[in-house]
């Protein structure tokens, strides 16, 4: 009998939804994290800002508790940090606010999953140290009977891409499913991503002209001959271009790991490809 399979969850204060780096940045957590289930949010009840208004959040929360009393998780932005430590620059966060947030997942019997990865999940990116500010402002927090039907799960602040927050990555169930998932996808196929590459209708005429010079006269060899001219391009050369992306990115996180400082954030930084 096969395992049943691994369940992947995103949740994404995303910003900028109708805007290309968004665009690009949802296609790259498609073929990095693909998701089951992906909730994006554009800022609007990512936990209110004002603190009056972050009471009508808790209030909700507690609500949403005493009317569908049945196990849940809950994740997203919440706008409010639950201790000190999970806020870097700026002035200190005021006791009274972070406690307000203490008692309504207390009341809610919400409990914080924990994360993999950077502990904050927010940065407001200013280019002056002085006003860097970076917090763990996103979140996922399930109640008792949730995490007793759902003991395995992994919680990661995954990479922000173009986002000023870190996606929430839950992932619940055995590491099975990732295997499972592989062997749905082994069908060779053609990939929109290489459409953004400049030499892409050249790489495609020059495979078909080599297919057809070489007796290959159904349109359906043809087209297969193309696609593995294309994927061998994709190894050779877009590969190693993956690479080197991923090495930058790889130093890019570091970079937002470091403490702040105005070598950190100041703009114009440039990583060599």
């Amino acid at each position: 009998m096969r395992t049943r399979a691994k369940m992947r969850l995103i949740t994404w204060n995303c910003w900028g939804l109708g805007n290309g780096p968004a665009i690009r940045g949802l296609l790259d957590v498609q073929k990095r994290e693909p998701p089951d289930i992906l909730f994006l949010a554009e800022t609007k009840r990512d936990g209110e800002s004002r603190s009056d208004e972050k009471d009508n959040t808790w209030e909700l929360l507690r609500i949403l508790k005493k009317k569908y009393d049945m196990p849940w998780l809950c994740s997203g932005d919440f706008n409010e940090i639950l201790f000190g430590c999970e806020k870097e620059g700026g002035p200190s966060r005021p006791e009274v606010c972070m406690q307000k947030f203490h008692s309504a997942l207390e009341d809610s019997d919400l409990h914080d999953l924990g994360f993999v990865g950077d502990p904050f999940t927010w940065r407001n990116n200013h280019h002056v140290a002085a006003w860097f500010i970076k917090e763990r402002l996103d979140r996922a927090v399930a109640s008792s009977a949730w995490r007793g039907i759902f003991p395995l799960v992994k919680v990661t602040n995954g990479d922000p891409r173009h986002s000023d927050h870190r996606p929430i990555i839950i992932e619940v169930g055995s590491r099975e499913g990732r295997e499972w998932r592989w062997q749905m996808q082994v069908l060779p196929k053609f990939e929109a991503r290489w459409l953004e590459e400049e030499d892409c209708a050249a790489r495609v005429e020059e495979a078909w002209v080599k297919a057809l010079s070489e007796g290959d006269n159904s349109l359906m060899e043809v087209q297969k001959r193309v696609l593995g001219e294309l994927w061998e391009w994709d190894r050779n050369v877009l590969g190693e271009l993956e690479k080197r992306i991923s090495k930058v990115k790889k130093e890019l996180e570091k970079c937002r790991r470091r403490n702040i400082s105005q070598e950190v954030v100041k703009p114009g930084t440039y990583f060599a490809l």
